[in-house]
């Protein structure tokens, strides 16, 4: 693949790796890799940015949780103008 898509060896063996971890595709030693799933999940990755927290923003951010549910990774992000 690398020698027909002038790519890398090891930017072809960083993305087989990553599709056999994401259950994409499994390796069969000495046969070569083959597609194990086609409709893979794929989880959203949200960032939630406040200035402060206060319980208002506590809610809101329970609520996106719990709407989101397993479909979404969430990071929280609390900002208070410190630039350091």
């Amino acid at each position: 693949m690398s020698f027909d898509y002038f790519l890398s060896r090891d930017t072809v063996e960083k993305a087989y790796n990553e599709l056999r971890k994401r259950g994409i595709i499994e390796s069969v030693k000495g046969k070569g890799y083959y597609v194990q799933n086609t409709k893979p999940e794929s989880r959203q990755k949200i960032l939630v940015l406040f200035n402060k927290l206060s319980s208002y923003k506590k809610v809101i951010h329970n609520a996106i949780a719990h709407t989101l549910g397993e479909k979404a990774d969430i990071d929280l992000f609390i900002y208070h103008c410190n630039f350091d």
